[in-house]
């Protein structure tokens, strides 16, 4: 918060369900929503005028996933209530599973994401290019 920014993107969710899945210490939702909430409105008190962008985490089915990919799929109620977060606050939603989704059907899930959940260049990209469109839809209006 020092450094004062014009814009703040957070993605973050995935690894509190792996972490759970893997480990058994990860975050559970009701917990995650609580301390997002918080995150979200600390932020909105220091900067007031920060526009900020909560992007949706994301998963497919790959090496580190595959085993447990049935849990895996619980990153669908934390972007849901990411998104819920960011209508609560007028905010920008970024959602990402779509794309990464489509991506992945027209070649496979490693050209993007190389364990399921780690984006590599492409996957990089993908983000990159989805948050632009957001981004330059935001300067717009």
């Amino acid at each position: 918060m020092d450094h004062k920014p014009d814009v703040l993107s957070i993605l973050i969710g995935v690894n509190d369900v792996w972490h759970e899945v893997a480990a058994q210490n990860g975050v559970e939702l009701k917990r995650f929503v609580k301390i997002y909430d918080m995150l979200i409105s600390d932020t909105l008190k220091v900067l007031p005028d920060v526009k900020i962008i909560l992007c949706e985490p994301f998963v497919l089915k790959g090496e580190a996933t595959e085993l447990n990919y049935d849990r895996f799929l619980e990153v669908k109620d934390y972007a849901k209530a990411i998104k819920s977060l960011a209508e609560k606050y007028s905010l920008k939603f970024l959602p990402l599973q779509e794309a990464f989704d489509n991506a992945s059907q027209k070649t496979c899930v490693e050209d993007y994401l190389y364990d399921g959940v780690h984006p590599n260049i492409a996957g990089a990209r993908l983000i990159a290019d989805e948050w632009m469109k957001l981004f330059k839809e935001m300067m717009n209006n």
